[in-house]
């Protein structure tokens, strides 16, 4: 079957689309599996107390998924624990990170309940001018409160 120069330019202009959708959604793929082996790069160097390791493959996994409450919360995690090992102006920037990273990762999935007891705990144990305080770590444990309420009531029959 002979096709005419119109036909032929439908084809080439469906052919070069299809092919654009490929590389699009191959592109996204590829983003998704990176970030997830970054994310488990992050977390065997935390278990290994390598957090400066882990800090690095966490902020690469935030950056190909920023909206991934999970990521955040380890990177938070990971600038806590460098927050503790480090001098006082280092360690009053990491731990600054670290209440960002876990408000983050509860704005992201405020039923993410590691990250609401993290920053919950941050909250009790930080001093206001890092962010901390009584009444927030307070609203934090009356969120979580309200969660369990309602997997408790989920669970009912």
């Amino acid at each position: 079957m002979q096709y005419g120069p119109r036909q032929s330019i439908s084809r080439n202009r469906l052919f070069v689309f299809i092919l654009i959708l490929m590389l699009f959604f191959a592109g996204e793929t590829t983003a998704e599996i990176s970030a997830d082996r970054l994310f488990l790069d992050g977390k065997r160097y935390y278990t290994n107390a390598d957090y400066d390791s882990a800090v690095d493959a966490f902020k690469k996994a935030v950056d190909l998924q920023p909206d991934s409450s999970l990521y955040h919360y380890w990177l938070g995690k990971s600038y806590g624990r460098l927050a503790e090992n480090s001098g006082i102006f280092s360690a009053y920037q990491l731990s600054n990170l670290t209440r960002e990273e876990f408000e983050l990762a509860v704005e992201l999935d405020g039923t993410n309940r590691n990250a609401l007891l993290d920053l919950m705990e941050f909250y009790k144990r930080a001093p206001g001018f890092l962010g901390g305080g009584q009444d927030k770590a307070e609203a934090i444990r009356i969120r979580l409160d309200a969660l369990d309420q309602g997997m408790e009531t989920a669970k009912s029959p």
